[in-house]
């Protein structure tokens, strides 16, 4: 399954393995398989075929991988997206983030071939003006990268409504993003 396409440039290792644990790969289950299809599909590769490649190094997690990240000092939780449809969050959607730390090895969603900023409007945009939902959307300009994750009105079909959070991760701290008087604006 690493190997196998989940949409036309990325593959299921970029969404199931973590450098934390150098060979180790997350075991989906078909409810997660389902999650992350929809998320690289409706979100992730347009965002690529926008601004060229990304580098997804975070995504689908488990209690391992959770544990990883606290030992190592991340502030990761327990209820975060990346748990799609699982005893530890199981309204999670399926989530593309990055590091909480400036010397963590491996983040989530990095473009490569785009300013971060830029990346982060053109997503932004496109939630205004209802092309798009998301649950979370995080920007973390200090560690270089952007998180993002499926409404819950694509994962469930029951009413669920989605957090839509629109944040940003500065100097240790969670805030509200607020597009006026930002470098986005």
């Amino acid at each position: 399954m690493l190997q196998e396409k989940i949409t036309k440039n990325f593959i299921w290792k970029e969404v199931l393995s973590t450098d934390l644990i150098p060979g180790y790969y997350v075991h989906p289950t078909p409810q997660q398989i389902f999650c992350y299809k929809v998320l690289f599909e409706r979100l992730i590769q347009p965002i690529r075929d926008n601004f060229g490649r990304i580098r997804i190094t975070s995504g689908l997690r488990d209690e391992v991988v959770y544990q990883a990240l606290r030992k190592a000092g991340y502030p990761a939780s327990p209820r975060s997206d990346h748990f799609a449809w699982c005893h530890l969050n199981p309204i999670g959607s399926g989530a593309a983030s990055g590091p909480y730390g400036p010397t963590a090895r491996r983040v989530d969603f990095i473009p490569l071939d785009a300013d971060l900023f830029e990346v982060h409007r053109f997503i932004y945009q496109k939630i205004v003006e209802g092309d798009w939902d998301v649950n979370q959307l995080i920007l973390y300009p200090e560690q270089g990268f952007i998180h993002i994750s499926n409404p819950r009105s694509w994962i469930f079909r029951y009413p669920i409504q989605s957090r839509r959070k629109f944040l940003i991760y500065e100097k240790g701290k969670y805030r509200r993003f607020e597009v006026h008087g930002s470098r986005l604006g």
